[in-house]
């Protein structure tokens, strides 16, 4: 077990200096307040605001207000910053552990979301927070989004893994019973089911050929029951041409705390650990997918059947 002993320092360090300066934001709040009110005091008994009630009730109350308001969006720009820390704090621990997580800028791209609202079934969707996940030989997208299915609202993620290499071939894996295509190239898709009787009631695979059994056959479906089994959510996923992409439903993941989260080393190092397998399940998928499509040198290992 790795003691993140030193990085819950740095956590709590930025914790208490925020909960400080909170607290001075508070407590000069509080002093205009009964200074106010001290004041509000004196007056009366010169007699200068006799009468004046309402508005000294409407004063006090404004201010109130204004105390409770301002402590709330001071705290809230208070969370962002803490955030903002424990996530680079977060993904340098994970380049150490050789896990190159990268935080990304969100770039609309139109033609791509318009993509993964088709294959998705998505009415719309916003973009969270934008990832990046690499090894030296691959790398994937993560996006943490928002989205409307036609039926409900909800928080995913989305996955995509590019291979620039035209393989031809499509196929789709799912834990339910939906189609992100019918057709590939002019030619109706087919069910396949599986091996093991247990698994047919539980996945649902599509493909436009008899390749997608290489891809089973080879460490495809247990990667793919893994990183189900890893999310714990209803997940799709679908290999089109030359993109792998992956959509799982119904989950808000994040992969730092806020600052009124407890930390704890031993929290931070399950934080690790759960990146870490989830940056090994993925490319686990991401190799065997090249593996059976994509052959060494490069280029289209598929044979349309």
């Amino acid at each position: 077990m790795k003691n993140y002993e030193v990085r819950v320092q740095q956590l709590n360090r930025i914790k208490f200096f925020s909960f400080l300066k909170l607290s001075i934001f508070i407590v000069i709040f509080v002093i205009l307040l009964f200074g106010g009110y001290f004041l509000l005091k004196y007056l009366e008994k010169r007699e200068i605001i006799h009468g004046l009630i309402y508005f000294v009730s409407l004063y006090f109350a404004l201010i109130t207000i204004l105390i409770v308001l301002s402590a709330f969006l001071y705290a809230l720009r208070l969370n962002k910053i803490y955030l903002d820390e424990y996530k680079k704090i977060f993904l340098n621990e994970c380049k150490l552990e050789e896990i190159y997580l990268l935080d990304n800028n969100i770039i609309i791209n139109q033609e791509r979301d318009n993509y993964l609202k088709k294959i998705f079934f998505l009415k719309k969707f916003y973009y969270l927070e934008a990832y990046s996940d690499a090894t030296s030989e691959r790398s994937f997208d993560i996006y943490l989004v928002r989205y409307n299915d036609h039926v409900k609202t909800g928080y995913g993620m989305i996955f995509i893994s590019e291979f620039n290499v035209a393989t031809n071939f499509f196929f789709q894996i799912c834990d339910e019973e939906v189609y992100a295509k019918k057709y590939y190239e002019n030619e109706a898709l087919n069910a396949y089911g599986f091996a093991s009787y247990s698994l047919s009631d539980n996945f649902y695979i599509y493909a436009s050929g008899n390749k997608i059994y290489d891809f089973m056959d080879n460490g495809g479906i247990k990667s793919f029951i893994e990183i189900d089994n890893y999310f714990n959510h209803k997940i799709n996923l679908v290999f089109d041409d030359e993109h792998l992409l992956l959509f799982v439903k119904d989950l808000k993941m994040t992969f730092v705390d806020g600052i009124f989260h407890r930390v704890s080393s031993e929290i931070f190092e399950k934080k690790i650990l759960s990146m870490r397998s989830f940056h090994e399940k993925m490319f686990a998928l991401i190799r065997n997918v090249e593996n059976v499509f994509i052959s060494k040198d490069g280029s289209s290992d598929n044979q349309v059947e």
